[in-house]
């Protein structure tokens, strides 16, 4: 095909339909939206919106992800296709082929050359001043964003604290619970005036992060107390709730097990600032392997579809969890053999959505972690 009309491509795509066909997504209608859980990131609660229209887009609301794009952003992103082949595939799903040149045709353009590889960047933000009060679960909390220039009050119901190494607080990551559903805020503390707010002199202002810049794991401020230890297990857990829950049921000072979860759930994995886990592996005494590496993806059901391209969001969470690890051990210098990697399987007989958070609810213990793992674990 030499010539696309881009429009009318997404205008012949039912995009619910195809992202319920590719992703096993179950969508419920609410007027003229389709919501329903999102492909990109594991949650309980719906946050990933479809809004129909002649160019239907889609959106997610929830756990920081932000996906957001029309049906070729989903096939490029989903399929993990370049521009043209997923405006080709776009195109015969519509029905659009070379013999059926569109009416409002636009010259194909040549495709840019290739991009640099991307200089990944340590987050270049300043750790919270210790005077300054983290707010807690229940506060009202006053967020400004610098999009709009605007600031907005809420009740927050949880707080996660995202520290350094040395166990200083970098930003915060609050949860609010409203009545049309969850969402997240990213926020650091900003000294500097608000414009058109004289009054306000100091505020949690929502952050976001440029594409190059790698983010902190949830729980690294527990690496140097695990490497003293000599621990050689690491738990690799969905969210900062269920890792919250992980750690009471397997604290580091009973367990040795280091428990770690990564900023923005599955969209956030490839941009993970593993250094200061390798350099602690690396110093590790002793023979390899120098840790063992232990991805538990929450329950969640695999999509039911009848093709192939369907993905067990499972199986997605660990490869991609395993695939990013690898890279950046094998960039460090790690050798294969240096680190075990191992997938532990959920209880297949629970809700939807189970993780390690409603086994603290459910009362199970340290031993019950330790035995479950040993019983259910697999070779990545």
């Amino acid at each position: 095909m030499s010539r696309l009309d881009i429009d009318q491509i997404l205008t012949r795509i039912s995009l619910h339909d195809l992202i319920s066909r590719e992703a096993g997504v179950a969508f419920r209608r609410v007027g003229d939206r389709h919501v329903g859980l999102c492909p990109f990131h594991s949650e309980k609660t719906p946050s990933f919106v479809v809004f129909e229209g002649k160019r239907s887009t889609y959106h997610c609301f929830g756990a920081s992800c932000g996906a957001h794009g029309d049906a070729i952003t989903f096939l490029r992103r989903w399929k993990h296709l370049d521009v043209r082949d997923a405006i080709a595939l776009a195109a015969s799903l519509a029905g659009i082929s070379p013999d059926m040149p569109p009416s409002r045709a636009v010259p194909e353009r040549a495709m840019p050359a290739a991009s640099p590889p991307v200089a990944y960047k340590p987050w270049p933000g300043q750790s919270i001043a210790p005077e300054i009060r983290l707010p807690e679960a229940g506060d009202s909390v006053l967020v400004f964003d610098p999009d709009s220039s605007r600031c907005t009050r809420s009740n927050v119901s949880l707080v996660h604290v995202y520290r350094n190494s040395a166990g200083e607080p970098l930003f915060l990551v609050l949860r609010f619970d409203t009545r049309r559903g969850k969402y997240f805020r990213q926020v650091e503390w900003r000294t500097e005036p608000v414009d058109g707010l004289p009054q306000v002199r100091g505020v949690w202002s929502q952050i976001r992060f440029a594409p190059e810049v790698l983010r902190p794991l949830y729980g690294v401020e527990d690496v140097g107390r695990w490497k003293l230890m000599r621990g050689r297990s690491i738990l690799v857990v969905e969210g900062e709730k269920t890792r919250d829950a992980a750690v009471q049921i397997v604290p580091l000072n009973l367990s040795g097990m280091l428990t770690l979860t990564n900023l923005g759930s599955q969209g956030g994995i490839k941009r993970i600032d593993w250094q200061p886990l390798i350099e602690a592996i690396r110093s590790q005494p002793g023979q390899s392997p120098y840790a063992k590496l232990l991805l538990w993806p929450d329950a969640d059901e695999a999509p039911e579809s009848d093709t192939a391209v369907s993905i067990d969001r499972q199986v997605k969470f660990v490869q991609s969890w395993a695939d990013s690890f690898c890279r950046a051990a094998s960039a460090a210098g790690l050798r294969q053999d240096d680190v075990e990697l191992w997938k532990i399987a959920p209880p297949a007989d629970v809700t939807p959505g189970w993780d390690l958070a409603d086994a603290l609810n459910e009362g199970w213990t340290k031993s019950m972690v330790f035995d479950w793992c040993l019983e259910n674990c697999s070779p990545v």
